[in-house]
């Protein structure tokens, strides 16, 4: 019995110290829902006599980041086949030749870290490295944002240039009109964050598409990190209790975010989708 009560003993102890770390992981994570209709995406290229300006639209975007370690994961898709610059030809061939948007309908981004003091109090910059994937390729990026933190909301500036012709995208010149060898790239938008886990973070990933893999086999140690975070719930201040709508836990293999909602039994659960 002696033994027994020993082996449970230290099995409380290491769920309870897997908890703690779980919490205080939690407490830095946070997921950013960008707003499509508050999203300004705008481009130059230089060109002989005169510099195109064009602007695409923004399809989603949802970023979850780690404030404390500068993890970060998601997904911002952009509609390739939204771009304008004044000139319907110009528009027509850019679209069916440069682009080949029919072909490749998305220019996706897929963060994967963040560099620089995230204070979210006051203005700040941070470097977001990550990999876009365009026209049937994937490059890796670092892209400067300025952030702008009231309340729950975040404004943010995106700036960073694209060298398509190194990426492999077709030379858009003719004998007559030359541009230039890179895109530059402006991007405005306005977006709503929350902890990760929180009924806020669920209710703002409402309108994004999820990136869930449920079916992916479970590890021993991630069934036990899973257990020690439904745990942290119970222990842990200002988080939900347990027995509320479902989570996000690090055993989900998550590159996006959760989309919550209810059945007509009113039980929130999560739905899965595919790229």
């Amino acid at each position: 019995m002696k033994g027994h009560r020993s082996a449970w003993t230290a099995i409380a102890v290491t769920v309870a110290l897997v908890a703690g770390a779980a919490a205080t992981a939690r407490a830095q994570e946070r997921v950013l829902e960008l707003d499509p209709a508050h999203t300004q995406i705008n481009f130059t290229l230089d060109a002989t006599f005169h510099t195109v300006h064009g602007t695409f639209q923004l399809k989603r975007g949802s970023v979850r980041f780690n404030s404390d370690s500068g993890v970060a994961s998601g997904v911002v898709v952009i509609d390739a086949r939204s771009g304008k610059t004044g000139n319907d030809s110009r528009d027509a061939k850019m679209n069916a030749d440069i682009l080949q948007s029919d072909k490749y309908p998305e220019i996706v981004f897929v963060p994967d870290s963040v560099k620089g003091r995230i204070d979210l109090q006051d203005p700040f910059q941070v470097d977001v490295h990550g990999v876009i994937k365009m026209h049937g390729a994937e490059h890796p990026i670092t892209i400067t944002t300025h952030l702008d933190p009231k309340g729950n909301q975040l404004t943010s500036v995106s700036r960073f240039a694209i060298p398509y012709l190194e990426w492999g995208v077709k030379n858009p010149s003719t004998m007559l009109l030359r541009v230039g060898e890179k895109i530059f790239v402006e991007m405005h938008t306005e977006g709503k964050y929350a902890p990760v886990g929180s009924m806020a973070s669920r209710a703002v990933s409402d309108g994004c598409a999820p990136r869930v893999a449920a079916t992916q086999k479970e590890t021993a140690w991630g069934a036990l990190l899973r257990m020690a975070e439904q745990l942290a719930w119970l222990f842990t201040p200002g988080l939900e209790q347990a027995g509320a709508a479902p989570r996000f836990t690090s055993a989900q293999a998550v590159d996006s975010c959760l989309k919550i909602h209810s059945e007509s039994s009113g039980i929130a659960h999560l739905e899965s989708n595919s790229l």
